[in-house]
């Protein structure tokens, strides 16, 4: 045996307390341990309810009174008019036809009547890079 060993008298002692009280012991932890999660579950902020802070009011002054209704003036009395009598315009008796020419109209030509400076103008004819130049010179 080691000297840290205690004597078989105590470990034997342990052995009979515990199988008498180790069950107990036990179901009293797990009891404790099962109403200590359910308090925390209950107890949290999510649960309870919470008092809202009222709202702000704005308090405005009352509207200025409505302005004073003007004086009304009497209304002229309308004048009476008589009505207009319009006779009927007479009809003529006999239509108006207009007179009639035996003469054919003049078709007109367009491109006779054309001024040069409104015809469309021919384009230049291409000249090359020296052609060019010597143009320049």
């Amino acid at each position: 045996m080691n000297r840290r060993d205690p004597p078989p008298d105590i470990r034997a002692r342990f052995a009979v307390l515990w199988r008498r009280w180790g069950g107990h012991l036990i179901g009293a932890l797990a009891f404790v341990l099962l109403a200590a999660v359910v308090w925390h579950l209950l107890s949290g902020t999510a649960s309870t309810r919470r008092e809202v802070a009222a709202t702000p009011t704005l308090v405005l002054p009352p509207p200025p009174p409505p302005p004073p209704e003007p004086e009304k003036l009497p209304e002229p009395e309308p004048e009476k008019v008589k009505p207009e009598v319009r006779e009927p315009e007479p009809k003529p008796q006999e239509p108006l036809d207009p007179p009639r020419t035996t003469a054919r109209p003049v078709p007109r030509r367009i491109w006779a009547t054309r001024s040069p400076s409104t015809a469309p103008r021919r384009p230049a004819p291409m000249r090359s890079a020296s052609a060019r130049d010597a143009a320049a010179a």
